[in-house]
This record gives C-alpha cells, structure tokens and sequence, in this order.
C-alpha cells in the first residue's frame, strides 16, 4: 500500500497563490495604463476556482506552510488587505475560459 504525501495539495496551493499575484500584478500594470485614457478602476474582482489559494490571499497571519514563500509572491496580500482587489471563488464550471 503507498502511503500519501501531504506535501503535494500544499505544493498545489501555492502554485496557484504564486499564480494569482502574478495576475494581479498584471492587473494592476493594466489599471495604471488605463488611468492614462482616464479610466479608473477602485476595487477589481477577479474569480478563482483554487480554494486553496484564495485562503491564502486572505489570511495575513503566515503559517508553516507558508513561511518558506518569497515575500514578493505575498503581493496579492498586501492589495487584497487595502481593498484593491477581491478574489471570490467561482465552480470550474462556471467559468467562461473553461
């Protein structure tokens, strides 16, 4: 019988977190070239299917699992934690890109 390794869902997890900061990142180089046209954007949602990941964006207390993340992959914390943006759960499904 093998056994599981509970090092995997985690590895998972923040991959995906790791990929949501990179997004918004993106994002929020797409919002300052927009404020040029004199469009603003105050709070952008976006829609994830990783509960996982959007846990972490929204826990600003650093547990074991993620001690070992770069401090640059916690962007989405921070901007998440000033009401920059929100991240909301969305079924797989659901999705358009899908």
């Amino acid at each position: 019988m093998v056994k599981r390794s509970h090092v995997l869902p985690f590895s998972i997890a923040e991959a995906e977190y790791i990929a949501v900061g990179s997004f918004y990142a993106h994002i929020t180089w797409l919002k300052h070239q927009l404020l040029d046209y004199g469009l603003n954007f105050v709070k952008v949602t976006f829609f994830y299917d990783n509960t996982r990941a959007i846990n972490l964006t929204k826990n600003p207390i650093q547990h074991s699992h993620t001690k070992h993340i770069e401090i640059r992959h916690h962007f989405i914390r921070d901007h998440i934690n000033k009401g920059d943006c929100e991240v909301q759960f969305v079924e797989i499904e659901k999705q358009l890109a899908y």
